[in-house]
């Protein structure tokens, strides 16, 4: 779905997601649920995990972001509700993934220094 065409609305003041972001720190396989946030600094806590994002996130024009906080060299293999692969993101990297109204699109990976 495109833009309406109506004008853009203009917000003159700095804007609270209250809730949005999370950080985890993951012990196996991890279901985001929709709830839990929408932007995430995960761990995957000693080796590589499925994270499976939950049907509910199936929304026209969800994003999402992750940042992989590994301390180690270990994946994040971020996955849409039938268990197919969206985007493997590796330590220190960060990406983005949106839903089109009919299939997850995986918008890029940045490398990011953490601190």
């Amino acid at each position: 779905m495109a833009f309406s065409g109506k004008a853009a609305e203009v917000v003159a003041r700095a804007m609270q997601h209250k809730g949005a972001f999370a950080s985890l720190t993951l012990t196996g396989a991890y279901t985001l649920e929709i709830l839990d946030g929408q932007r995430f600094r995960i761990d995957p806590g000693g080796g590589s995990r499925d994270v499976t994002l939950s049907a509910d996130w199936q929304v026209d024009g969800m994003c999402i972001e992750i940042v992989n906080a590994a301390d180690a060299a270990e994946d994040l293999v971020i996955k849409d509700p039938a268990a197919s692969t969206i985007v493997t993101i590796s330590q220190n990297e960060k990406a983005t993934v949106a839903y089109n109204g009919s299939a997850w699109v995986h918008m890029g990976i940045i490398t990011i220094a953490l601190s």
